[in-house]
């Protein structure tokens, strides 16, 4: 398990990173993103993830994120809260069969507190489609550190508090 600690106008716990040796074998892999929250999160800061997310997935060269319609992702994240032990098998080989996806990416909300001082927690896992293997799993605790934002997080810090944080959590990625 590899450690990794970032620094930016975001404070942070340092990400906590698995990355699986099978993650730098061969071209970028075409992935869907889920993005599920508490009842405690707001609907725009879980858009404001999803966003984030698939850029900080893209921007790291090793995924491409598949456009799939919405209802279908709807229907993932509504299953993600009875899978057990990550994603069932037969909903990966289907995303595997039907849409020719490598990955499904799964990134929670785990906490947010929207005013100052602000903090974000954060966890992802990447599921390979083909063997069920867990490619990637990182968990993020990011907080303000000097009261650079002021106002509610989702009006004033906007993605870029989002985007660091899920920049940390995905530096193991690149």
């Amino acid at each position: 398990m590899a450690l990794g600690i970032a620094a930016s106008a975001v404070g942070c716990a340092g990400p906590t990173v698995y990355v699986s040796p099978s993650l730098d074998e061969g071209p970028p892999r075409w992935a869907a993103l889920c993005v599920r929250s508490g009842k405690d999160v707001s609907v725009d800061l879980v858009e404001r993830v999803r966003r984030a997310a698939r850029d900080a997935l893209e921007e790291t060269g090793r995924f491409r994120v598949a456009p799939l319609p919405r209802e279908e992702i709807r229907a993932l994240e509504e299953g993600w809260a009875d899978w057990e032990r990550g994603p069932p098998p037969g909903t990966l080989a289907r995303l595997a069969r039907e849409r020719a996806l490598d990955a499904l990416v799964l990134v929670t909300v785990r906490a947010c507190d929207p005013y100052p001082p602000f903090s974000l927690s954060l966890s992802a896992e990447v599921h390979s489609t083909e063997t069920g293997a867990l490619l990637l799993a990182a968990a993020h605790d990011a907080h303000e550190e000097r009261g650079l934002f002021s106002g509610p997080l989702e009006v004033l810090a906007g993605d870029r508090f989002v985007r660091e944080a899920l920049a940390d959590l995905l530096v193991a990625a690149r």
